[in-house]
C-alpha cells in the first residue's frame, strides 16, 4: 500500500525487517527496551506484529502489537497484547497510523489470530482503530505502607500526618503480623533464574482458570528476566512443591514512592501462598523505601475481595480490558465471567 501525501515523500507499509532498529526515530522505549518488548516474545502468530510506513528513505510511522500465549478454556492460543504507535511530526495531518493499523489487523485477521486485547485508563491514548469492545472492569488498588511520610508528601498538615503515620503504621504491624501466622509453613525464596519449577506449577495451578496469559517458564522468563527492566521474583513452595509466585517493581506514581504487585499467581484459594508472598513483597517495599503498594484486579473478583480485607482501597481512575475481536467467536463466552479469569497488570505492556 502507498500513500502521496501532497509535497511529502510518498510512503507505504510493510513489517519489520532486520536492521530497523537502527532507523527507529526517539519514541517512548529505547532500542534496548523496543527489542525486547516487541521481538522477544516466545509466543509466534506466524505473521509479523511490528509494522511501519516507509517512504524508502526514513520511517515515518509505526504499529505494532506484542505476541502472548493465553489459555482460553482447553485452548492454547496466541494472541496479541496492546498496540503502541506512532507517527512523524510532518505527516500529522496524515492518517499513517490509521492505515499501518488497518494492514496489520487484516495481516493478523489472514494468519487466524484470535483477538488484540489491552488495558484501557483514564490517561490511554485513544486507538487508530474503533472496533474495542468493552470486557471487564478492572480498578487498581492500593495501601499506605508508610502512612505518616505519604501524607507528609500529599499535603502540609504535621499533626494530620502525624496522628496517621501512627494509625498506619499500627495497621501495618498488625496486618504483616497476620500474614506471617496465615502464611507459616510456605517458603518463599527470591528468584535468580526461571527455571522448570515454574513449567510445574503452570501445569498444576492452570486447571484452576479458564482465562488467562500462559505463565509458563518461556513466558515470565521473557516477562521478568530478559528485559532492560528490574523485576523482583519470589516463588512460594511447601515441602519443596512451588505453590505461586510474585513478581514487583519499585515505581514512582504521582510523586510517592510506590510498590507495585506486578504479578501475582496461586491456585484460586490458596490463602496461605498469597499470605506468605504479600508478606514478602510488603517487607521488600518498606526496606526499599516505598511510602505506598498498589496492584491491579478485575472487579468484582475473589482476588479484589481478598486484598479489600488486608486493607486495600480502589483508586478512583477507572480500568477496563477491552477487546478487539479478530475472529466471529471471539469474544468466548468464558471473557464474559470474572470468575473465570485470572488476571494482572503483569498481563500488559504498561509496566
Amino acid at each position: 500500500m502507498s500513500r502521496r501525501n501532497g509535497p511529502l515523500p510518498p510512503w507505504g507499509v510493510r513489517p519489520y525487517v532486520r536492521g530497523d532498529l537502527a532507523h527507529l526515530p526517539a519514541s517512548t522505549f529505547s532500542a534496548e527496551e523496543y527489542a525486547w518488548r516487541f521481538l522477544s516474545s516466545p509466543a509466534a502468530i506466524g505473521v509479523p506484529n511490528v509494522w511501519y510506513a516507509d517512504t524508502g528513505e526514513k520511517l515515518v510511522g509505526h504499529y505494532a502489537s506484542i505476541p502472548q500465549p493465553f489459555q482460553l478454556g482447553d485452548q492454547r492460543l496466541h494472541i496479541l497484547q496492546g498496540e503502541q504507535s506512532w507517527q512523524a511530526g510532518g505527516y500529522a495531518q496524515q492518517p499513517v497510523v490509521r492505515e499501518i493499523a488497518a494492514v496489520a489487523v487484516e495481516a493478523w485477521r489472514a494468519a487466524d489470530v484470535p483477538f488484540v486485547w489491552r488495558l484501557r485508563e483514564g490517561a490511554t491514548p485513544p486507538s487508530p482503530l474503533e472496533t474495542w469492545q468493552q470486557l471487564q472492569p478492572c480498578t487498581w488498588l492500593w495501601r499506605p505502607l508508610r502512612l505518616g511520610a505519604y501524607l507528609r508528601q500529599k499535603d502540609q498538615f504535621g499533626t494530620i500526618s502525624a496522628l496517621g503515620g501512627g494509625v498506619g503504621s499500627v495497621g501495618n504491624l498488625v496486618l504483616r503480623s497476620g500474614l506471617r501466622w496465615r502464611g507459616r509453613r510456605i517458603t518463599v525464596a527470591p528468584v535468580g533464574h526461571v527455571d522448570e519449577r515454574f513449567d510445574h506449577l503452570w501445569n498444576v495451578l492452570s486447571t484452576h482458570y479458564q482465562a488467562l496469559t500462559i505463565r509458563d517458564r518461556a513466558w515470565l522468563d521473557y516477562r521478568y528476566r530478559q528485559g532492560p527492566v528490574a523485576y523482583q521474583l519470589w516463588l512460594a513452595s511447601h515441602n519443596d512443591v512451588p505453590t505461586g509466585y510474585i513478581a514487583t517493581r519499585l515505581l514512582d506514581y504521582n510523586g510517592v514512592r510506590s510498590g507495585v504487585i506486578v504479578d501475582l499467581f496461586t491456585a484460586p484459594r490458596d490463602d496461605r501462598s498469597r499470605n506468605a508472598l504479600l508478606r514478602t513483597a510488603m517487607d521488600f517495599f518498606v526496606r526499599a523505601g516505598a511510602l505506598a503498594m498498589r496492584l491491579l484486579v478485575l472487579r468484582k473478583s475473589y482476588v479484589e475481595r481478598w486484598f479489600r480485607r488486608r486493607g486495600f482501597l480502589r483508586e478512583s481512575v477507572p480500568s477496563y480490558v477491552t477487546l478487539l475481536p479478530l475472529r466471529s467467536d471471539m469474544p468466548h463466552p468464558l471473557m464474559r465471567d470474572e470468575a473465570r479469569w485470572h488476571l494482572m497488570v503483569g498481563d500488559f505492556d504498561l509496566l
